[in-house]
């Protein structure tokens, strides 16, 4: 059962007594079922004999223990009993490397990376589980003597093909993703959400506090990608909603939660920043519930959320680990080159994410008079790109915003591992400073660096879970070893090799950063930048 409650008080009166979808688990991630090298063609359907597969031989992914199999193999018998009547879908939860193709009972249900016939997955996968979702269909099931079949194949001879696989059933629509908050500027906002039937889903949403009716938002129809449209919407204003899912004879699902609205222009501006998240799960977690607890009016994410924007595995534990702040606040992300990965085909997850309907991942918005503007770092090379960014700073410009505040994931000034970009300092950098930008930020290497070139402010925020690298420069004598020994260049003004976000905060005529790390403790005393008007 997938019910999760944030609000501190309950809202009874939006309804009651529904019953929600419940899950039941069959089979847990275990090495049993696997199959030795060399079984015949027809291994996975369910009246083969399994004892006629395993007689005599040793199971597992190797034949007696000496080469590996072409492929991995695993058959595993189960039972649902009565309950399976009742089933609305099947829920294959696999860890595997590289490509995999599943069966239930003989029926397909599952394929990725594995084309049909013999060969090897067609490129490799990352270390995340990935969830396959299949509607129960009349004769999936059967009450006892159910099969799953699995085979995965790795890659390249050099890898060895992996995989640990669970299964279970719900009798219900469920929520398995989100909600996300997106775009919540100018009075209205986009409340995204995922389920695993097509459904209907519909958010009733007030003011925390207030006792007027609560406003309603719904799709038009069932469908597993709802994009709830949140309008009147004052500004600096604490809201709470619950967003539910239902099917036509079906138990469905709720999640509830609370937003703030942006204030109006004029008035202080916090906003947090992050990125490089990548698979640093455990401080990604710590970063997304402090963030939650700052409760900013936005979060921008400079990029790298996940290791690979093609597994599918990567974004369902990014989206796992940041719920409390997904749900909670709204947040931009920049596209990263793991987003990429591979061969640009992640770009494309990730504008249906973050993007829905744009074909770049370059764009800007406004929020309380600040102008900000995300770039495409991948795409720097791309003409269009850079004049879209001299004619969105000129209109900009006309709009006399408070600040003009520019980010994306390689920025052009870096004292680590990457280093600087030539075609963002060659071409991007002039265009920022002819158009006033106060601050651009960016992320690529997992560090902190605040700097300043010219007379543009520049921070590096890539601390948010990747792994740490040794730093190539210090700004104090003696500190660091080997390369870490050399003085930073004298635009740095602050360099620290730690994992962290920033709360940074839009005044009256400056901006104040404060960078923290996940215990919200400050890696330096938060500096300030002079607005450019």
């Amino acid at each position: 059962m997938r019910l999760l409650a944030v609000l501190p008080f309950a809202l009874a009166a939006w309804g009651g007594g529904r019953a929600w979808a419940a899950e039941i688990a069959w089979l847990a991630a275990s090495d049993e079922g696997r199959l030795p090298c060399g079984v015949p063609a027809g291994w996975h359907r369910p009246e083969v004999d399994d004892a006629a597969l395993t007689a005599g031989r040793d199971g597992g992914n190797t034949d007696g223990g000496s080469s590996p199999c072409e492929a991995l193999r695993i058959r595993r018998r189960f039972d649902v009993g009565p309950a399976g009547a009742r089933l609305a879908t099947v829920t294959l939860r696999a860890r595997y490397r590289d490509g995999i193709v599943a069966w239930l009972n003989g029926v397909e249900i599952a394929r990725r990376r594995l084309p049909e016939g013999a060969g090897p997955a067609i490129e490799t996968h990352g270390p995340e589980p990935e969830s396959f979702v299949v509607p129960v269909t009349a004769g999936l099931l059967r009450e006892k003597g159910n099969l799953l079949a699995v085979e995965v194949r790795a890659a390249t001879p050099s890898r060895t093909a992996t995989a640990e696989v669970a299964l279970s059933g719900a009798d219900g629509v469920r929520i398995v993703r989100g909600p996300w908050l997106q775009r919540v500027i100018g009075g209205e906002g986009w409340l995204h959400l995922e389920t695993d039937l097509p459904s209907r889903a519909v958010v009733r949403y007030a003011r925390l506090g207030a006792t007027e009716e609560p406003r309603e938002a719904g799709d038009d129809q069932p469908r597993t990608r709802h994009a709830l449209h949140l309008t009147r919407l004052a500004p600096a204003t604490a809201w709470s909603y619950r967003v539910t899912v239902s099917a036509e004879g079906l138990p469905g699902g709720e999640i509830e939660a609370r937003f703030h609205t942006p204030p109006a222009p004029g008035h202080p501006l916090r906003f947090a920043v992050f990125g490089d998240v990548r698979s640093g799960h455990a401080v990604h977690d710590q970063i997304a519930r402090a963030v939650a607890a700052e409760d900013p009016d936005l979060a921008i994410v400079t990029g790298d959320l996940v290791d690979r924007g093609t597994d599918e595995g990567d974004w369902e534990r990014f989206f796992d680990v940041a719920a409390p702040l997904l749900r909670q606040v709204a947040i931009y992300p920049a596209v990263g080159n793991h987003e990429y990965l591979r061969r640009g085909r992640g770009r494309e997850r990730f504008l249906a994410l973050f993007r829905e309907g744009a074909k770049e991942a370059w764009w800007s918005f406004d929020v309380a008079g600040v102008h900000f503007v995300c770039l495409d770092s991948e795409a720097l090379a791309n003409p269009a790109q850079l004049i879209w960014l001299e004619h969105d700073l000129q209109a900009a410009r006309k709009g006399k915003p408070r600040a003009i505040i520019a980010y994306g994931h390689d920025g052009p000034w870096s004292s680590a591992l990457h280093g600087d970009n030539a075609a963002a300092i060659r071409d991007y950098v002039p265009v920022l400073e002819r158009h006033r930008v106060t601050v651009i930020f960016s992320g690529h290497d997992h560090d902190y660096e605040r700097g300043k070139v010219g007379g543009l402010d520049y921070v590096v925020s890539g601390g948010g879970g990747a792994e740490l690298r040794e730093p190539r420069c210090t700004v104090e004598p003696g500190q660091g070893t080997g390369k870490a020994k050399r003085r930073c260049g004298p635009r740095v003004r602050a360099f620290v090799n730690e994992h962290h976000y920033l709360m940074v905060e839009v005044q009256k005529d400056r901006l104040r950063i404060c960078p923290k790390r996940p215990d919200g403790t400050l890696l330096e005393a938060c500096p300030t930048i002079p607005l450019r008007r």
